[in-house]
C-alpha cells in the first residue's frame, strides 16, 4: 500500500515534493496503488519511486525522473511523458496506450508485456530496453532509438517505424504485420522467425541482419540495403525489392515467387535452389551469384546480368530470356522446357556439358556423354524458331485466333503457325507457335499479348446471346460464333500440319464433282495430332463458356458442336474420321481428358452417323461418361 505520508506531500505540488526528497533523499517514496491520475506532475523527481499498480492515467508527468523506479502493472494510458527520464524503470506489465513518451529516454527500460497501443515513442531513446512480448500495436516510434533493445515475440504490428534504428537489436519472432520501417535501420539486428508481411521497408537498411525463416511476404523493400544479410528459408514471395541492394547476401532456399527484383543488385549472392518462379529479374545485376539448382520457372529474365554465375540444375521452364547475358555462366543440367528465347542471348564462354528440354531431368541433350563444341550454342538458336504463349485463367479462343490473323497480317515475315496447345494444369495453356528463322519472337511475343488483352476485353463488352447459350441459359463470352473461332484455329495450323494450296487443286482436277475432303499430306501421326489440337480447343471453349452446365446438358452441347464442325468443315471430318479408324492415342486423349465432359470414340461415331466398323479396337474406350470440372 501507499505512503500516505508521501502521497500527501506529492499533492501539495512538485516544488513541494522536490525540496521534501532533498531532505529525505535516503527514504523511498511509495506510491503503490495510490491514485494520482489526472495530476500534473511535471519535472518531479520520483528516482526509484514504488509506483506499482498506481493510477497514473492522464497524468501530465513530462520532464519526470523516473529512472530505477517500479511501474510495474502501473496504469499510465493517456499520461504525458514527454522527455522523461524512464532509465532503468521497471514498467513490466503496464499500461502506457495511447500515452506520449515523445523524446523520452527509456535506455535499459524493463517494458516486458507493456502495453504499448497506439503509444507515441516518436524520438523516445530506448536503446537496450527490454520489450519482450510487448504491445506496440499501432505505437508511434518515428525516429526512436532501439539499439540493442530486445523485441522477442514483441507486437509491432502496424506501427509507426519510420527512420527507427533497430542496429543490433533482437526482435526474434515479432511481429510487424503493415509497419511503416521506411528509412529504419536494422543493420546486424536479428529478426529470424519475425513476421514483416506487407510491411514497408523501402530504403530501409537491413545489411548484415539476420532474418532467417522471416516473413516478409507482400512487403516493399524497394531501394533497401540488404548487403550480407542472411535470409535463410525466409519468405520474400511477391515482394517488392526494385533497385534494391542485396550484395553478398544468404538468400538460399528463399520463397521469392513472383517477386520484383527489377534493377536489383544481387552480386555474389546465394541463392542456392531458391524459389524465383514468376520473379521479376527484368534488368537485374547478378554477376558470380549462386542460382544452382534455383526455380526459376516463368521468371523474367530480360536484359538480366547473370554473367559468371552459376546455375547448374537450375529450372528455367518458360522463363523469358531475351538480351540476357550469360557470359561465362555455369549452365549443366539447366531446364529449358518452354522458355522464351532470343537471338540476343550472350553466351560467350558459358560452361554447359548437357541440358534438359523438360522438368524432372526428362529429355537430356545430349542423349549421352556432354556436347560438343558449339553444338550448345547450336540447340539453342534452333529453339529460336518456336514461340511459346503462357496464358493463364483459360484461353479466349476468339480473342486467341484474331489475335494470330492480326500478328500474321503486321508481321508477314513471321510466318507464324500453331505448333501445339498444352494444359500445364493450374489453369495454365501454353500455346507453342513456330516461326520464321530470325524473327525477333520477343517483339511478336509482346505484340500478341498486346492484341490479345485489348480484343479480349473489346469483345467482353460485346457480349451477345447465341443459339445454344439460349438453350442453356447462358450468355457468351464474346460477340463472335465459337465456332468460327475454331475455323480459324483449324486454318491457323503449322504447314507441316496443314494442306497447301497445291494439292487442293490437284484433288480437284482428278476428282471434279467430288465432295472437297482434301487427302493429307502428312503421316496419319500427324493427321492425329492435327484433329487432336482442334478437339481440345473445342472442349476449352465449351468449358469457359458452360462452366455451369450439368453433365445431360455437356453432352448435348458437346455433340452439338463436334456434329457443326463436321458439317461446315469438311476436311475436319476426314482428319477426324482418319483417326478414329487408326485407333489414335492423341484423338482418346483429347476426348477422354478434357476440362468438359469425357467422351467415347463409339460416341462420336453416333454423333457423326459413321458405320461401326469404322471405329478400331476398343482397348482405352470407357463405359461411361466422366465429367471433367
Amino acid at each position: 500500500m501507499a505512503n500516505d505520508a508521501h502521497v500527501k506531500a506529492l499533492k501539495l505540488g512538485v516544488d513541494h515534493w522536490n525540496s521534501w526528497r532533498r531532505q529525505h533523499f535516503a527514504e523511498q517514496p511509495d506510491f503503490s496503488g495510490a491514485d494520482l491520475s489526472g495530476s500534473d506532475l511535471s519535472g518531479a523527481n520520483l528516482i526509484g519511486a514504488n509506483l506499482s499498480k498506481a493510477n497514473l492515467s492522464c497524468t501530465v508527468l513530462k520532464s519526470v525522473f523516473l529512472s530505477c523506479a517500479n511501474l510495474s502493472n502501473a496504469y499510465l494510458s493517456e499520461a504525458n511523458l514527454m522527455k522523461a527520464n524512464l532509465s532503468k524503470a521497471d514498467l513490466t506489465k503496464a499500461d502506457l496506450s495511447f500515452a506520449d513518451l515523445t523524446a523520452a529516454t527509456l535506455i535499459e527500460t524493463n517494458l516486458n508485456r507493456a502495453t504499448l497501443i497506439e503509444t507515441v515513442l516518436t524520438g523516445a531513446n530506448l536503446s537496450f530496453a527490454d520489450l519482450n512480448r510487448a504491445n506496440l500495436n499501432k505505437a508511434n516510434l518515428e525516429n526512436a532509438n532501439l539499439t540493442k533493445a530486445i523485441l522477442i515475440e514483441a507486437c509491432l504490428d502496424h506501427a509507426n517505424l519510420r527512420a527507427c534504428n533497430f542496429s543490433l537489436a533482437i526482435a526474434s519472432e515479432a511481429s510487424l504485420r503493415e509497419a511503416n520501417l521506411v528509412e529504419a535501420r536494422l543493420n546486424k539486428a536479428d529478426f529470424s522467425f519475425a513476421s514483416l508481411i506487407e510491411a514497408n521497408l523501402r530504403r530501409a537498411n537491413l545489411s548484415k541482419g539476420i532474418f532467417i525463416e522471416a516473413n516478409f511476404r507482400g512487403a516493399t523493400l524497394r531501394e533497401a540495403s540488404l548487403r550480407k544479410s542472411r535470409f535463410g528459408r525466409a519468405n520474400l514471395g511477391s515482394t517488392d525489392l526494385t533497385e534494391a541492394d542485396a550484395t553478398e547476401a544468404n538468400l538460399a532456399g528463399v520463397d521469392l515467387i513472383r517477386a520484383t527484383l527489377s534493377k536489383t543488385l544481387l552480386d555474389r549472392a546465394i541463392l542456392k535452389e531458391a524459389k524465383l518462379s514468376g520473379a521479376n529479374l527484368n534488368k537485374a545485376t547478378l554477376t558470380s551469384a549462386d542460382l544452382s539448382e534455383a526455380d526459376l520457372s516463368e521468371a523474367d529474365l530480360t536484359k538480366t546480368d547473370l554473367r559468371q554465375v552459376n546455375l547448374a540444375q537450375a529450372d528455367l521452364t518458360r522463363s523469358k530470356i531475351s538480351a540476357t547475358n550469360f557470359n561465362g555462366a555455369m549452365l549443366t543440367g539447366l531446364c529449358l522446357e518452354d522458355a522464351q528465347l532470343s537471338s540476343t542471348t550472350k553466351l560467350e564462354g558459358v560452361t554447359c556439358n548437357f541440358v534438359y528440354l523438360k522438368r524432372n531431368n526428362q529429355d537430356r541433350r545430349p542423349n549421352s556423354g556432354e556436347f560438343l563444341p558449339g553444338e550448345f550454342a547450336q540447340l539453342f538458336h534452333s529453339a529460336l524458331e518456336t514461340l511459346n504463349l503462357t496464358l493463364h485463367a483459360g484461353v479466349n479462343w476468339t480473342a486467341f485466333a484474331h489475335s494470330i490473323n492480326r500478328l500474321n497480317a503486321e508481321h508477314k515475315a513471321a510466318q507464324l503457325g500453331i505448333q501445339s496447345i498444352e494444359n500445364k494444369g493450374d489453369g495454365i495453356i501454353l500455346l507453342k507457335l513456330s516461326t520464321a528463322p530470325g524473327i525477333d519472337t520477343v517483339q511478336i511475343h509482346r505484340d500478341f499479348m498486346r492484341i490479345y488483352e485489348e480484343t479480349k476485353q473489346t469483345l467482353e463488352n460485346r457480349r451477345q446471346l447465341n443459339t445454344r447459350d439460349t438453350l442453356l441459359g447462358h450468355s457468351s463470352t464474346d460477340g463472335t460464333h465459337p465456332r468460327e473461332s475454331i475455323n480459324q484455329l483449324f486454318e491457323l495450323l503449322s504447314p507441316q500440319l496443314s494442306i497447301n494450296s497445291n494439292s487442293r487443286t490437284e484433288f480437284r482436277k482428278n476428282n471434279p464433282g467430288s465432295t472437297p475432303i482434301y487427302p493429307p499430306e502428312s503421316s496419319a501421326a500427324a493427321t492425329a495430332v492435327d484433329t487432336a489440337t482442334i478437339l481440345t480447343t473445342i472442349f476449352y471453349d465449351l468449358a469457359q463458356r458452360y462452366p455451369d452446365a450439368t453433365d445431360p446438358q455437356r453432352l448435348s452441347v458437346t455433340a452439338l458442336e463436334i456434329q457443326q464442325k463436321a458439317k461446315d468443315n469438311s476436311r475436319f471430318k476426314a482428319k477426324l474420321v482418319e483417326a478414329i479408324r487408326s485407333g489414335s492415342l492423341p484423338i482418346d486423349r483429347a476426348l477422354l481428358d478434357n476440362p468438359f465432359i469425357s467422351v467415347t470414340l463409339e460416341m462420336v461415331r453416333d454423333w457423326l452417323d459413321l458405320e461401326s466398323s469404322v471405329l478400331p479396337n476398343p482397348v482405352l474406350q470407357v463405359q461411361s461418361v466422366v465429367p471433367r470440372v
